[in-house]
């Protein structure tokens, strides 16, 4: 990869959409040229693109190539021309255009390589740690129905039930949801802590607990699909015996040119709390051989 419009564009203007869409409008005169297919899709309700009628794919994919390189060539001109009229006054070396070539897509090709090569995954620890937690939150949950005397099939999970249960408790209100019952949100459950209701820090802990089990070790939802971390599992047994997860990176994508992460996002992997070492340990190496380093006290 030697260059990319989204990148060069984000480069020039972080605030402005860099699509190639928005872009064939601003630096083309072809922008609308995916209308046909947009029309297509809305008709059929099909986004199987082999199914897509040769009049329209040939079409587009021939004016895709077109507008994204008078894009990129727009986009080198623009570069160049911010650069002589707004040079970089402290840095004068550090221009747009080096900053573009020798920074942003140069990290982009190690994204694209990282993605390419995935993120190793400990298969076994990742199930165990799973099948641990939801044990866990299991037990937590009948201490709780135990505790406020509620039916063994009581769903501590569904805010609306406990919205009613708390009423009939005797909790104090703190607010109601838009259904006029108890709301059981984050300030709700800070301010039973601080009144010393029964068994609100417990709930409280298994939230988090369940939450942090669900988004990223993952589970299998009601509908038979799974979600969290175990949606983007692929198996490389037959390469090298791993397990690994091809993430997604939005390269320098925030306004502050930070990275973004999607599907999943590994950014928002939990670092601190109670739970946070039973996700993080799951993030494996590669298969190698490994060396643990100690010092004279025998302390890793």
């Amino acid at each position: 990869v030697t260059d990319a419009t989204d990148i060069a564009a984000h480069a020039i203007h972080s605030d402005r959409p860099k699509g190639l869409k928005p872009q064939s409008f601003y630096f083309t005169q072809f922008g609308g040229y995916e209308l046909a297919l947009d029309k297509w899709k809305k008709e059929t309700g099909c986004d199987n693109y082999s199914k897509i009628p040769d009049e329209v794919q040939v079409t587009y994919a021939t004016m895709d190539a077109i507008s994204t390189w008078q894009a990129q060539v727009k986009l080198w001109e623009l570069m160049d021309y911010d650069d002589k009229l707004h040079p970089n006054e402290k840095m004068h070396d550090w221009t747009i255009r080096r900053w573009y070539e020798q920074q942003m897509m140069t990290i982009y090709a190690d994204a694209c390589e990282t993605e390419f090569h995935g993120i190793y995954v400990n298969w076994d620890l990742m199930n165990k740690n799973r099948a641990w937690m939801q044990n866990d939150c299991a037990e937590k949950h009948q201490k709780l129905r135990e505790l406020w005397g509620l039916p063994n099939n009581f769903n501590i999970t569904s805010t609306v039930e406990l919205g009613k249960a708390f009423e009939k408790l005797g909790f104090p209100e703190h607010g109601r949801n838009k259904q006029g019952i108890y709301s059981t949100d984050g300030d709700a459950i800070a301010a039973w802590k601080r009144e010393g209701m029964p068994g609100v820090d417990l709930l409280d802990e298994v939230r988090t607990e369940l939450t942090t089990c669900n988004s990223f070790l993952g589970y299998i939802a009601s509908d038979g699909n799974p979600r969290g971390w175990l949606s983007y599992i692929k198996n490389h047994i037959d390469e090298d015996g791993s397990v690994r997860i091809h993430h997604n990176y939005n390269v320098m994508g925030t306004t502050s040119f930070r990275f973004i992460g999607n599907n999943p996002n590994f950014q928002n992997c939990p670092t601190n709390g109670k739970y946070a070492p039973l996700v993080k340990r799951c993030v494996d190496t590669p298969p190698s051989d490994l060396f643990i380093l100690t010092s004279e006290s025998g302390k890793e």
